[in-house]
């Protein structure tokens, strides 16, 4: 496992894989271009909770973003990796995941609704 400014690595690689530039990645977290640049440079570091907002938006892992796993999968393949007695197909993996998908972003809307945020749960 390399360890070289792996984060800013791997998030060039799931930018490049959407066909973001800096700039239009950028926008969707309220960044500048050069702040990704610095980011993927390795000249500056992204805070834990904009890490982890990384991660959700690629549904890859914290952990692969950082370079602790090499394993990119979601949460839910992970936590069902070894924990039935036979693996899940793609399609349930597909399912599980838009499931948690939306969970979110009602869980998201009904917090909103009701002037709450997550810290307040």
């Amino acid at each position: 496992m390399e360890t070289d400014n792996i984060l800013g690595k791997r998030l060039r690689k799931l930018r490049d894989e959407k066909k973001f530039s800096q700039k239009e990645f950028g926008a969707i977290f309220g960044l500048t271009n050069f702040q990704i640049s610095r980011y993927e440079k390795g000249t500056a570091n992204p805070d834990p909770d904009l890490i982890t907002k990384f991660a959700d938006y690629f549904n890859v892992t914290t952990d692969y973003l950082l370079g602790r796993v090499d394993k990119r999968d979601s949460y839910i393949s992970i936590a069902f990796e070894d924990g039935g007695e036979e693996p899940l197909s793609d399609e349930e993996k597909e399912h599980l995941e838009e499931t948690l998908k939306n969970f979110r972003e009602t869980k998201k809307r009904w917090l909103k609704a009701r002037g709450l945020t997550e810290d307040d749960l």
